[in-house]
């Protein structure tokens, strides 16, 4: 691998971990991207998070068709998928029924290099009362990122990688963090990250008088635990599909419906299925090379400049339904001025609507200290501080604090889809709008930082930037935003603040 840069940094852990010992994640956590409503109304299933490792005691002969298909995912690389559906009706009519969809993706490699790898799909959404169908406006989705890990030789200690915003190789200590004590530990590869089948015996499968192969349920639900399976109903049963040359083609959950009798029902499915038997790997990062001059040349024009005008545009569904927000960058003075529709984008008048509010930043000795213009009583308008708690004034310590910071980024990290177009590579799309967007707190979208869906680059056929696109999914609907930038050097305040 040609590495750029080899680090190792300490990482706190935000993320989907494949611990076998881990609990369930609660129900109403998976909830409440769509709604308050609570998908569990009881804690259902209590898994059996011990690896059970001791060897079958029963005198009978173990089914040969049994232990091939233990070997076919025992310290064997594969692919996992799981599905699950967890639905709750509701009697009460003004009590929503929901639905809760999660789709996993985990990879196991064993081989030269143990690693381990997960992403995945979440959807929730409300059901109307009398078809149980989905109501689009409430559907909320989202992809999961995408997460490897690697397990150091020596130590047995998890690493990770990623590919910082300069387009430098990063390798990585994965950490728990206790906000307690402070102190980050280490994780150790084989206790969080272990492959189920390694653990399940023998005696746990059996085949029924019809020739049909199950799963002992304390093992299914270890099994599913380990998938990070959430808010199921009790398993009652597990049927293990083959493939035709013996090997696992899948595991079906069976659970029966759950409820109180009186005031709720709740139904799950869960399923998975393995692919890639002895053929999964997990590829490592590398840094990027692709050349591009002229994004790099556009991606340096408000490096070190104290004078520019960038507009931020959130788009609708038409363009009457945009709201746009423009900073007017000046070295002393700052202004973000947010326009109603129809008015004089040369001649601003400042918002007093009591909804909409208007910034502005003064350089002092101190720093950049911030401006809101509203008023207490929606009546008398006038500049007042911003304060971040009931005595501190909002303060940006210089002025590359307040504005996009996009010169930041490598222009590696950009694929040419166009003669002017530029997209971001996925691996690094998830922060990379906060990099684009303002940095003043009152101006600036923070979804973006761990949000980013999308990340486009325009230029011009001179060269400069005609926009960057970028956005995030919020409640279900996709949101775009729009970037632009000129008067680069030639930037006035408009005179509703020189002569306020």
């Amino acid at each position: 691998m040609n590495f750029k840069k080899n680090k190792v940094l300490f990482l706190i852990l935000p993320l989907i971990l494949g611990s076998c010992s881990a609990t369930s994640a609660s129900t109403s956590d998976t909830a409440s991207d769509s709604t308050s409503v609570s998908v569990s109304e009881s804690t259902s299933v209590e898994p059996s998070v011990s690896a059970d490792t001791s060897a079958s005691t029963s005198t009978t002969p173990v089914d040969n068709r049994i232990t091939k298909a233990i070997q076919s995912l025992k310290n064997t690389s594969h692919t996992v998928e799981t599905d699950s559906t967890v639905r709750v009706y509701r009697t009460a009519d003004d009590e929503d029924d929901v639905e809760v969809k999660y789709d996993y993706f985990f990879t196991f490699a064993y081989g030269e290099e143990r690693a381990y790898a997960t992403t995945g799909h979440k959807e929730s959404c409300s059901l109307d009362k009398t078809t149980h169908n989905p109501i689009d406006i409430s559907i909320n989705q989202a992809d999961l990122d995408y997460y490897r890990y690697f397990r150091e030789p020596d130590t047995g200690i998890a690493l990770t990688e990623q590919i910082s915003y300069s387009n430098e190789y990063e390798q990585l200590i994965a950490s728990d963090y206790d906000d307690n004590t402070g102190v980050y530990t280490p994780i150790i590869f084989d206790s969080e990250f272990r492959n189920p089948w390694d653990f399940i015996p023998e005696s746990a499968l059996y085949f029924d008088t019809e020739d049909v192969l199950h799963l002992d349920t304390s093992k299914a639900e270890f099994l599913v635990n380990c998938y990070q399976a959430a808010a199921l109903n009790f398993i009652t049963d597990a049927y293990i599909n083959l493939n035709e040359d013996g090997t696992i083609k899948g595991v079906d959950i069976i659970m029966n419906d759950e409820g109180d009798g009186t005031r709720w029902t709740r139904e799950a499915q869960y399923s998975i299925s393995y692919t890639n038997l002895k053929t999964a790997k997990v590829e490592h990062l590398h840094a990027f090379e692709h050349s591009n001059p002229e994004l790099a040349t556009a991606l340096n024009c408000l490096k070190d400049k104290t004078n520019f005008t960038y507009s931020k545009t959130f788009l609708g569904d038409t363009s009457s339904e945009d709201t746009e927000t423009i900073g007017y960058f000046t070295e002393d003075l700052v202004f973000f001025h947010q326009y109603t529709q129809g008015e004089d984008r040369l001649q601003p008048v400042l918002n007093e609507s009591g909804n909409e509010s208007d910034f502005k930043l003064i350089k002092t000795e101190e720093g950049y200290y911030s401006y809101e213009w509203i008023a207490a009583n929606g009546v008398d308008f006038k500049w007042t501080p911003v304060y971040v708690n009931d005595t501190s004034v909002l303060i940006k310590d210089t002025f590359e604090d307040i504005g996009p910071t996009f010169y930041n980024v490598s222009p590696e990290l950009f694929q040419k889809t166009g003669d002017y177009t530029y997209e971001i590579e996925s691996v690094v799309l998830s922060n990379a709008g906060s990099y684009f967007d303002n940095g003043f707190d009152k101006a600036n979208s923070a979804v973006l930082e761990g949000s980013t869906n999308k990340l486009t680059i325009t230029l011009n056929p001179d060269g400069t930037i005609n926009n960057i696109l970028t956005g995030f999914t919020s409640l279900g609907v996709q949101q775009d935003i729009k970037y632009e930038v000129c008067n680069i050097g030639t930037t006035v305040i408009p005179k509703c603040i020189t002569t306020e």
